[in-house]
């Protein structure tokens, strides 16, 4: 997987874990909580594993292309 180069967050709910650029959330309460819950990236992937591996395919040489 290619070096981190971007801040996410990981939102865990029923349906699975969506993910959220950080600059699109808030530090509420000791956790990251999206400002809009339709501006993810990635939606619904069924793990957390499943959605870091679609974002690792947002990643080209090394850049973040989210």
């Amino acid at each position: 997987m290619p070096k981190k180069c971007c801040d996410l967050v990981y939102w865990k709910h029923n349906e699975g874990w969506d993910v959220y650029k950080k600059d699109d959330c808030q530090f509420v309460n000791n956790e990251w909580i999206p400002n809009w819950f339709d501006s993810f990236i990635v939606e619904d992937a069924p793990t957390k594993k499943d959605a870091i591996k679609s974002i690792s395919e947002f990643h080209v040489l090394g850049m973040c292309l989210v």
